[in-house]
């Protein structure tokens, strides 16, 4: 590791691209008419309690309005404290409240916006906290900006019951992961590091992940020779028991989310990443959309008129089936093939376009 004049240089380059990148979130993304926001943790989220703070400084919030504070972590709610905002705890929160914005970090980031984040053993809580916002806006460094997950940040972190720890090491090895382990104490002495929840963290390496488009080019995302798309690794890490959650944020963003009457998602609407240069590049990421339709039977149009084909076969001839029949023919037509197995579909009445999600 370099040491010196060297390795100081390189620190105050990514705390100022940290910096940059935070306060550029915080001006698109926060407004002084909030009333609740969610407070991520890591070493980049205090840069973004800074720039809400001198935001609101700029731009009192009207009188009588106060924005509460939600923080992912104890670091995090000494850091809202300590800006004088007010924190609220995450269970406290009314039932009928979705947060405004969530401002967080990521350990790495991939073309997709897919993140790994669990570095600083909060990965629970920032999961919890992202699906409650209309939006969670990310925030890193040009280091955590790569095409595929697990290229330059090693493992994945996964929050596990002390109970079930030797099973869900056992588990991840049957996956692939060649050597998970249960992370430490920065003194090893304390043994294993507890989170929150009285929980273990395990970091379990893997090859690299596969993103949505790698898989839609073709190759087998599956877990066979080893390799995994980010979602199914994800699902089958969440099925062993003993889990509580997996550090990858993945699945829809908090705009699709609420497109589809839900209320947030995992993957962040847009990362802010601080460059070398001083600048700051704003990256967001739209979900391709698939449109499965079918060669429709004589007598039936759609409200476009355009017969539509099916990649692999057409409906039987019928007399004109409802709009209800025909999407069930699709969707069972769909989730019949084996590289669709499980996965879940979606169809738009508006356009009679359908997509596996």
């Amino acid at each position: 590791m370099a040491s010196g004049p060297t390795a100081n240089v390189d620190l105050e380059l990514i705390e100022s691209a940290k910096r940059k990148a935070a306060f550029k979130a915080v001006e698109d993304h926060f407004d002084s008419s909030f009333s609740y926001v969610g407070i991520g943790s890591g070493s980049t989220i205090r840069y973004g309690v800074e720039a809400i703070a001198a935001h609101l400084k700029a731009n009192p919030p009207a009188k009588g309005h106060n924005i509460m504070f939600v923080p992912t972590g104890y670091q995090s709610n000494e850091l809202v404290r300590r800006a004088r905002l007010l924190p609220l705890p995450f269970d406290s929160l009314p039932d009928d409240v979705t947060l405004d914005v969530a401002f967080d970090g990521a350990d790495e980031v991939d073309e997709e916006l897919n993140c790994i984040k669990g570095g600083g053993a909060c990965l629970f809580q920032e999961k919890l906290v992202a699906m409650r916002s209309k939006k969670f806006v990310c925030i890193a460094d040009y280091r955590k900006n790569q095409k595929r997950l697990l290229t330059a940040w090693p493992s994945i972190p996964i929050e596990v019951a002390p109970f079930a720890e030797y099973e869900v090491l056992r588990a991840l090895r049957l996956l692939g992961s060649p050597d998970p382990v249960t992370r430490l104490n920065a003194d090893s002495k304390a043994g294993p590091l507890k989170t929150d929840q009285g929980f273990f963290i395990v970091d379990a390496p893997f090859p690299q992940l596969l993103t949505d488009g790698g898989e839609a080019a073709g190759t087998d995302g599956s877990g066979k020779n080893g390799i995994y798309s980010v979602e199914r690794l994800a699902r089958k890490i969440k099925m062993i028991i003993g889990v509580l959650e997996v550090g990858l944020f993945f699945g829809e963003n908090g705009y699709e989310a609420q497109s589809r009457g839900k209320q947030g998602g995992q993957k962040p609407v847009a990362v802010y990443f601080g460059l070398e240069n001083g600048e700051t590049e704003k990256r967001t990421w739209d979900r391709p959309r698939t449109s499965i339709t079918a060669t429709l039977p004589s007598g039936f149009t759609t409200p476009k008129d355009t017969p539509r084909s099916m990649p692999h076969g057409t409906l039987p001839s019928s007399p004109a089936p409802s709009q209800n029949q025909l999407r069930t023919q699709l969707v069972n037509a769909i989730l019949s093939r084996p590289d669709h197995a499980g996965r879940g579909y979606s169809f738009d009445e508006r356009d009679n376009a359908g997509g596996i999600t």
